[in-house]
């Protein structure tokens, strides 16, 4: 007889064979993480990055919306600058009406205001820029007069009268005193009256680029981005009235300076600093800006971009073009 014998199978897995799978998931594990930990690091960069971009394209598309508009003042046409160069915080119907004349108006250092001085990061621009507003008071839309200063210029025409129309005006924060007529000439219809505009921009000591807005007789600041540390403006100067750049000026500190009527282009330049630090970096780089050369001394793990931006003063160089 036959005897049958059967062989026993192993079932399962042997330690060793544990032992491998464990060893092999940990690498493959080991390997996703650090896929993952630099994927982190590099969309938290990117993050950072497109941050930092944004604050700078806003800031640069406002100051710029300024720039070209700078001297617009409504249906009055070109003004002549006085002899006396006005100071960069208008505050007076007067005064307003001599910052006509200088539409573009930079420097650096305190600037006296009301209620009170501007303060500008040491070593840095400041730029104040005038106009009018782009609508008429009372058009939809335009906010109310409230007590700010507006500027209304005749167009009614009148043979036996002295003040001409398009070249006599007004400028006043009260509004009721604005009664120039439009060209019907009929005492009902008055010419349109546009608020007056004055904006300084400047960076102060916290690295924060500032707005302040002339309202009523003062001057109200407000913040528009962070951690921007340096902020230089460069002049076009058209010496020869055909409303083409024939040289350049910068840094130009003298408040006696009497270039600014001659002013047909501003090139912006701005340093901004990153909101967080990147780990790992430092920054060893030497900026140049404007001429001038230019070493971050703290925030050396922040990244830092310098952005540049040419701006024409359109109604300025407008008017000086020659046929």
């Amino acid at each position: 007889m036959t005897t049958l014998r059967y062989r026993r199978r192993n079932l399962g897995l042997g330690l060793i064979e544990i032992m491998i799978a464990l060893g092999l998931g940990a690498i493959i594990m080991l390997g996703v993480t650090e896929i993952a930990t630099q994927n982190s690091a590099t969309r938290n960069e990117i993050e950072r990055f497109g941050r930092q971009m944004e604050s700078a394209i806003f800031a640069m598309g406002t100051i710029e919306r300024d720039v070209v508009s700078a001297a617009f003042w409504g249906e009055k046409g070109e003004v002549t600058p006085g002899g006396t160069i006005p100071p960069v915080c208008v505050d007076s119907a007067v005064e307003l009406e001599e910052a006509m004349g200088y539409p573009i108006q930079g420097g650096q250092g305190a600037i006296a205001c009301t209620p009170a001085n501007l303060q500008p990061k040491a070593n840095t621009d400041y730029v104040a820029i005038r106009r009018v507003s782009s609508c008429a008071l009372g058009s939809p839309g335009c906010p109310v007069a409230g007590s700010n200063f507006h500027l209304q210029v005749l167009a009614c025409f009148e043979q036996d009268s002295l003040n001409k129309p398009g070249d006599h005006f007004l400028i006043d924060n009260d509004v009721a005193a604005l009664d120039l007529e439009k060209r019907e000439c009929d005492g009902v219809n008055i010419a349109p009256r546009y608020r007056f505009l004055n904006r300084i921009y400047y960076v102060n000591a916290d690295d924060k680029l500032m707005r302040a807005e002339l309202e009523g007789s003062s001057y109200v600041e407000q913040e528009m981005i962070e951690n921007v540390e340096l902020l230089r403006f460069e002049y076009g100067l058209d010496t020869d009235g055909d409303g083409q750049v024939d040289g350049y000026a910068s840094n130009i500190a003298s408040p006696n300076d009497l270039i600014w009527p001659q002013v047909v282009m501003v090139r912006l330049s701005m340093i901004v600093r990153s909101h967080q630090p990147s780990p790992g970096f430092t920054d060893t780089r030497t900026y140049t800006v404007g001429g001038q050369s230019y070493t971050p001394a703290t925030f050396t793990s922040h990244r830092r971009q310098l952005y540049t931006r040419t701006m024409f003063t359109r109604n300025i160089a407008g008017r000086r073009e020659v046929p």
